[in-house]
């Protein structure tokens, strides 16, 4: 005997289930694909909520405008992939170097590595180790290589000579190290950072003497050779100032308006209607 075959009706409704469950699986993997990407983490370590009041901008904030852009001669970009640089061959170290520190980065990963050596991608040929020996001078990281110990490549990467500007020992070991420290203290306060260092590069290259059979750089006058940049920002959604931030900003607005002695239009004297006199 012959199965009784099913309604017409029967069989709408049971081939509506696959399709119905098939729109609705399709409609979940949209709104998966959609998701807001998570940002990368080293050693599962959360992000940090406070990402979430800082502006957004686009990757590569933090680099100083160059005259590289302008395809100058002697200035060279060199990006890696945690920081960018860019090369003086004349000077023979890099004129700044630049990168971006968020909170979730602050763990460590990696060890020091000390693995210094040549840069193969700068065209000219960076300086090298030798440069260095007996010379008197630190080889000095312009992008701290504590900044980069979430990963070791990253780390490693800091190594570069092309990463290295000629430092006196006790700056570099001294107040340079608390000033990298500082750095890390305030990225974990306010979240994020884009930081920029370099050496004080304001003479042509041979108006300054140097170290090396590849002629790095250095100043002659101890102060000068102290004299390294370090600038950083952050850009954050606006907040409540404290009474005691603006009583301190207050303060110093009111120094510097003395300073420069500049006067306030109600000290002035009133001749005529919306007329005042001013002797300077």
């Amino acid at each position: 005997m012959s199965k009784r075959r099913k309604s017409r009706k029967q069989q709408s409704y049971i081939l509506l289930i696959p399709i119905i469950f098939l729109i609705i699986f399709s409609i979940l993997l949209i709104v998966d694909t959609y998701k807001t990407p998570q940002k990368k983490t080293y050693a599962s370590t959360p992000v940090n909520e406070r990402e979430e009041n800082l502006i957004q901008f686009s990757d590569g904030l933090e680099i100083p405008l160059c005259a590289a852009n302008n395809h100058s001669v002697d200035h060279e970009i060199r990006r890696f992939e945690n920081y960018t640089i860019c090369y003086r061959e004349s000077y023979e170290q890099a004129e700044w170097s630049a990168y971006c520190l968020s909170d979730y980065q602050l763990v460590k990963n990696a060890d020091r590595t000390n693995d210094f050596r040549v840069d193969s991608k700068i065209s000219t040929g960076s300086a090298d180790l030798s440069d260095y020996r007996k010379s008197g001078f630190d080889r000095g990281h312009l992008t701290p290589a504590a900044d980069m110990s979430f990963d070791e490549k990253a780390m490693s990467d800091t190594f570069f000579m092309s990463n290295m500007t000629p430092q006196n020992p006790q700056f570099n070991r001294g107040i340079w190290k608390d000033l990298e420290a500082q750095v890390r203290i305030w990225v974990k306060e306010f979240g994020r950072a884009y930081v920029v260092s370099g050496p004080i590069l304001n003479k042509a290259a041979d108006k300054y003497s140097s170290i090396g059979n590849n002629n790095v750089a250095i100043p002659d006058d101890v102060i000068e050779q102290k004299n390294l940049l370090r600038s950083l920002f952050n850009v954050r959604m606006p907040s409540v100032i404290s009474d005691e931030f603006l009583m301190v900003q207050d303060e110093s607005l009111q120094e510097e308006t003395k300073f420069k002695k500049i006067t306030d239009v109600k000290n002035l004297e009133q001749i005529k209607d919306g007329i005042y006199l001013w002797q300077g």
